[in-house]
């Protein structure tokens, strides 16, 4: 039983007392399921090394965010909608290494690690952040099998 329940458990009546730990029964199953979930996830590269990523190097397009979004009330419409034209800036193209993960969103760390890992090896500074594309997600695919872009950009001079 969590601490917090264990209070009113104690200062309840004797009838309320059983109904109280009844209300927990879901609780340590779902603490249980966030823990196995990130025990999945290695921290460290096993034997073998970091899991194959294959990591491409091409020069990106500059893109243009296809949605930005704002909350507002009916009277703050024209206001949200001048904030959200002004964030639609072009990310800028250029060299960039990139890499494909096919998988649950919550193991993009090994993704990563082999991303930056390539990159750190070849040299370049990175040039801004990294970019996820999402190519398929849960609602288009087996959740264990959304598709996600990871791409960092390099600094021109650096990749040639």
């Amino acid at each position: 039983m969590p601490p917090a329940a264990i209070a009113p458990s104690l200062s309840a009546g004797p009838a309320d007392r059983t109904r109280i730990p009844a209300a927990e029964p879901d609780r340590p199953a779902e603490r249980i399921s966030r823990v196995r979930a990130r025990l999945d996830v290695p921290e460290r590269p096993a034997a073998g090394g970091l899991p194959g990523y294959e990591v491409t190097w091409r020069r990106e397009p500059e893109r243009r965010p296809a949605a930005v979004r704002a909350r507002c009330t009916p009277a703050g419409i024209a206001d949200a909608v001048g904030d959200c034209a002004g964030r639609l800036l072009p990310v800028p193209g250029g060299p960039a290494g990139a890499t494909m993960r096919v998988g649950p969103y919550s193991r993009l760390t090994a993704a990563y690690r082999g991303l930056l890992g390539a990159i750190r090896e070849r040299g370049p500074t990175r040039r801004g952040p990294v970019r996820e594309a999402y190519l398929t997600g849960p609602a288009h695919s087996a959740p264990e099998a959304p598709t996600t872009r990871l791409v960092v950009p390099e600094h021109e001079e650096d990749a040639a």
